[in-house]
């Protein structure tokens, strides 16, 4: 539980970094935005799935499924990391 607290923590502080470093502080608002309501549904959302499988299914399989969930997140990173960023024109902010 605290290795998820420290990288909700790190979390907070890093995205703003990683969003203007690679699109850039023209689209950061629009894009931060537009990032927000999804990440604040599922920080919401997950502890209340993740009880309700422990309820149905037990420990060890929520443990699992939060593995197998956090290895795809990585997985995707991963598989995304060497991407060049969108060239600087193409982040338009909207108005």
């Amino acid at each position: 539980m605290v290795a998820f607290g420290v990288g909700f923590g790190v979390a907070s502080l890093a995205s703003p970094a990683l969003l203007a470093d690679r699109y850039g502080t023209t689209g950061y608002a629009t894009i931060a935005g537009t990032l927000a309501t999804p990440v604040t549904l599922a920080r919401a959302a997950a502890p209340l799935a993740a009880a309700a499988l422990a309820t149905a299914a037990g420990y060890g399989i929520t443990l699992t499924a939060i593995g197998a969930t956090c290895a795809a997140a990585a997985i995707g990173i991963l598989a995304r990391a060497g991407t060049p960023p969108p060239s600087a024109g193409a982040v338009e902010p909207r108005g």
